[in-house]
């Protein structure tokens, strides 16, 4: 860079003419620095000059405060419980139906068959929502910090 003054020539990077001391312009390019290696690069480069590196801002992941994850917690042991609460339910209604029709004669009747099938599936979706909530609660866990 050369000073508009006495017409020394001048480092790029300094502020005062070395000879005769007056100001010199400052640059309108801002540098970006390479987190990786440090070298200075023109503002708008994508990529290092020196190594390559990729100068675009990475996105930053936000990870969810331990109160998020404590109210998420929260909501899988309540979904759990629901599940129990199903399986247990549909566990003791079998069993009233099966004392009914133990007492009945256990005449085969087709839909009684159908009733049964249908609780016995009704528990099998309980246990399965409950496991599954229990699983994710298990996750959300190893997340706190």
């Amino acid at each position: 860079m050369y000073c508009s003054k006495c017409g020394a020539q001048n480092q790029d990077d300094n502020v005062f003419c070395s000879k005769c001391g007056t100001s010199l312009p400052t640059s309108t390019i801002t540098q970006l620095h390479c987190s990786k290696c440090g070298a200075q690069n023109v503002d708008g480069s994508q990529f290092c000059n020196k190594c390559g590196a990729n100068l675009a801002p990475q996105p930053t992941v936000s990870q969810p405060s331990n109160d998020a994850i404590k109210s998420q917690i929260d909501e899988a042991r309540r979904k759990e419980k629901i599940g129990y609460g199903i399986t247990v339910v549909s566990i003791i209604l079998l069993l009233i139906l099966w004392a009914a029709v133990g007492q009945g004669g256990g005449n085969g009747n087709d839909d009684i068959k159908i009733l049964v099938a249908g609780l016995v599936v009704f528990a099998f979706i309980g246990v399965i929502a409950s496991t599954y909530w229990n699983i994710k609660k298990i996750a959300l866990m190893k997340k706190l910090k």
